[in-house]
């Protein structure tokens, strides 16, 4: 196969304990019906990982290794960024898989519209369920005063949906302005990575195209980062919204208070299954900062009536009310 000097994608893949998964990943991207692209493989695992991303780039000029040491996920697509050179960046996990003609599908609304970004579809699945996330947005071109739909529609409503999504593996983004709100996001995120660099490009996007397309399949893993519960995870969407605060207009505000209370209720609501009562009291205490409980007093005011219950529950301290009202709702979702 001859090397291809300057391609049109550059597929940026960080890698870290996904052995299992990893064949099916490279794979699904090298059987592409669309040839004019770039692997950037970037290996932090202890695993076999990195010897077969070895394999891969020793039978195929297209794909390239980075090995360093784990950094989180902001780190290793910084380091793929860095070492890519496509004109088109598109981000893949190393557990999930793409479909055949994803690239192809791409390249020719790229050719038609020139857009500064694209976005699709994906689907999340594991051994039981399937599950579709779609844009929710009509497919088509997003230009001109038509670009206010994509930005008013950016993070999630006050319902917790999200609207326009903002996964990175269901969007390819223009060079230029990937890897300058890429470098931007601090490497100490590891929740909401997606958000912090997916939210800030299409803000300043002036052209965009949403395909109604199941590009990405994205494996739903219990034991992954985004899956598994954390203590510190208050921490992290706390650090993604100061940070988005600081990059994007005033005008998002209260949507990051919003999407900040709401990820403060699903906090609490996943550590019942983790918890006691006290320890769960305890812990909401605890998370309950000075920031989170400001930022939690204004969306009462921008919310209807289902955000400004949660937040006068939260602000007074209500914990047992929220533990019974969770729990009355898990049950109803059994029955």
């Amino acid at each position: 196969m001859i090397e291809i000097s300057m391609p049109f994608f550059s597929i940026i893949v960080p890698i870290y304990r996904t052995e299992k998964y990893l064949f099916q990943c490279i794979n699904s991207i090298l059987e592409q019906t669309y040839c004019n692209f770039e692997v950037i493989l970037v290996d932090g695992s202890p695993d076999r990982c990195g010897e077969i991303c070895d394999h891969f780039a020793s039978i195929d000029c297209r794909v390239r290794v980075i090995h360093k040491a784990n950094g989180g996920l902001v780190s290793a697509r910084k380091a793929g960024f860095e070492a890519s050179r496509g004109s088109y960046i598109v981000n893949v996990d190393s557990d999930d898989y793409i479909d055949v003609c994803l690239l192809e599908y791409l390249a020719k609304v790229i050719d038609e519209y020139n857009p500064q970004a694209v976005l699709f579809d994906l689907q999340r699945f594991s051994t039981e369920w399937t599950s579709l996330l779609e844009n929710k947005l009509d497919p088509g071109l997003y230009s001109g005063d038509k670009i206010e739909l994509i930005h008013n529609n950016l993070i999630q409503n006050d319902r917790g949906e999200q609207i326009v999504l903002y996964n990175l593996c269901s969007m390819v983004i223009e060079r230029e302005k990937y890897g300058y709100f890429q470098k931007k996001v601090p490497n100490l995120i590891s929740r909401g990575e997606d958000l912090a660099v997916s939210v800030p490009i299409l803000a300043s996007c002036d052209c965009v195209y949403l395909m109604r397309y199941t590009g990405y399949y994205y494996r739903f893993n219990s034991f992954s980062i985004m899956n598994s519960f954390r203590e510190d995870e208050l921490d992290q969407i706390e650090l993604v919204v100061n940070y988005l605060s600081e990059v994007l207009e005033e005008e998002y505000e209260n949507k990051l208070n919003v999407y900040l209370l709401l990820h403060y209720f699903d906090f609490l609501d996943r550590s019942i299954f983790y918890n006691r009562y006290e320890e769960y009291r305890k812990l909401a205490k605890k998370t309950l900062t000075m920031e989170v409980m400001k930022r939690i007093r204004k969306a009462r005011s921008v919310g209807p009536i289902n955000v400004r219950t949660i937040s006068f529950l939260i602000r007074h301290k209500c914990f047992s009310i929220l533990w019974l009202l969770r729990k009355i709702k898990r049950r109803n979702e059994i029955c």
